[in-house]
C-alpha cells in the first residue's frame, strides 16, 4: 500500500489520500440590478429590464397582436351564428303571409350578410396586424441606429 492511502476495513478498497486543499468552484461575476421602475435600452432580443408588470402598464409590451387571432376565431363564429339565426327567423317571417316579403328578403340578406361580414372581420383584423408589424419594423430600424 502507498504511503498516504486509506484501506478500507469492510469492502477492501485502497483509496489514495492527496495533501491538496479541495477547490472551489469559481464565483460568477455580480451583475447589477437596475432600481425598479426603470428600463434598460431595447435590444434585438426585446428585452427592456423590467418586469412582465410593468412592460404591460407602460405600454411597452403590445397584448393587441397576440390576441388577434383568438378574437379573430371568436368573432367569425359570432357571425356565423348570426347569420344561421337570421337564416333560420326568415322562415318564421316567411310562414306568415303579411310578412312573407319581409321573410324572403331576410333570408338573401343573411345568404349575401354573413359572407360580407366575414369577409370584412378578416379585413379588420389584417389591417389591425399589419399596423402591429410597421411597429415592430419601425423599432427595430430605430436599434439599428
Amino acid at each position: 500500500m502507498a504511503e498516504g492511502a486509506a484501506h478500507c476495513g469492510s469492502c477492501g478498497i485502497s483509496v489514495e489520500a492527496s495533501s491538496a486543499p479541495p477547490t472551489t468552484p469559481p464565483i460568477p461575476p455580480v451583475v447589477p440590478v437596475p432600481p425598479v421602475g426603470t428600463y434598460a435600452p431595447a435590444n434585438d432580443n426585446n428585452a427592456t429590464g423590467g418586469s412582465g408588470f410593468a412592460e404591460f402598464i407602460d405600454f411597452r409590451k403590445m397584448v393587441t397582436s397576440s390576441i388577434m387571432k383568438w378574437y379573430f376565431i371568436i368573432s367569425s363564429v359570432l357571425i356565423v351564428l348570426g347569420g344561421l339565426i337570421i337564416l333560420v327567423s326568415s322562415f318564421g317571417l316567411m310562414a306568415n303571409q303579411w310578412t312573407f316579403g319581409q321573410g324572403i328578403a331576410t333570408f338573401f340578406l343573411a345568404l349575401i350578410g354573413t359572407p360580407f361580414y366575414l369577409v370584412l372581420n378578416r379585413v379588420m383584423c389584417e389591417i389591425i396586424i399589419i399596423q402591429f408589424s410597421i411597429y415592430r419594423e419601425i423599432k427595430e430600424i430605430n436599434a439599428k441606429k
